[in-house]
C-alpha cells in the first residue's frame, strides 16, 4: 500500500485517459491485454516523469543551492556533477523513449512529443511567468490524450477536453496554494 502512496498523480492520468478511451469505444479487449495497456501506460509517465525531474533539478541546481529544503539534493550539494546528472538525463531520455515505442506504438509516440517540448521549457517558465503553474498543467495532463490514443486512435474531444481542462485548472489551483 505504501507504494501507491509514492505514485505521482501525473503518472496516473494516461491510465484514467486509457480506461476512458476503452469504455467510451467500447473496446473488446482482453484482460490481459488491458492489463498490459494498463501497465504501459503507466510505466511510460512514470519514465518521463522522472526523466524531466532531472532536467528541472539541473536547471535548478544553483537556485535549489539556497533554499533549506532543496539544498541537500545531490547537484546542489555536490555529491553529483552536472555532466553526471545530464547524462542521466540522456539515459532516461533514451530509455523512455524506446519504451514508449515498443510498448505502445508509434501513434501513441507521437503524441507523447508535446510533453517532451513542454517539459524542457517549463523550468525556465518558471522564471519568466508570474504563474508557472499556467506551463505545467499542459505537460501533466497531457498523458490523458495520450492514454486514450493508446487504447484508439479516435481521440474525443469531448470527453478527454473536459477532463484535461478540469484537471488543469485543478493543477493551477492546488500548485498555486
Amino acid at each position: 500500500m505504501d507504494i501507491l502512496k509514492r505514485i505521482n498523480f501525473a503518472d496516473r492520468l494516461p491510465v484514467w485517459g486509457f480506461s476512458f478511451g476503452v469504455v467510451n469505444q467500447s473496446l473488446d479487449i482482453s484482460p490481459r491485454s488491458f492489463g498490459s495497456l494498463l501497465i504501459s501506460n503507466w510505466l511510460y509517465m512514470t519514465l518521463i516523469h522522472a526523466t524531466f525531474c532531472a532536467w528541472n533539478d539541473i536547471l535548478d541546481a544553483h537556485i535549489d543551492a539556497f533554499a533549506a529544503r532543496t539544498a541537500v539534493r545531490p547537484l546542489p550539494s555536490g555529491r553529483c556533477s552536472i555532466l553526471t546528472a545530464l547524462i542521466w538525463f540522456c539515459v532516461q531520455f533514451v530509455i523512455a523513449n524506446i519504451a514508449i515505442w515498443n510498448l505502445l506504438g508509434p501513434a501513441t509516440y507521437y503524441s507523447v512529443v508535446p510533453i517532451f517540448a513542454l517539459a524542457t521549457l517549463y523550468p525556465l517558465a518558471k522564471r519568466s511567468l508570474p504563474w508557472p503553474q499556467l506551463a505545467l498543467a499542459p505537460i501533466v495532463l497531457w498523458p490523458v490524450f495520450v492514454g486514450w490514443i493508446s487504447a484508439s486512435s479516435r481521440l474525443d474531444l469531448t470527453i478527454c477536453g473536459p477532463l484535461f481542462l478540469a484537471y488543469a485548472a485543478w493543477t493551477v489551483y492546488f500548485d498555486t496554494a
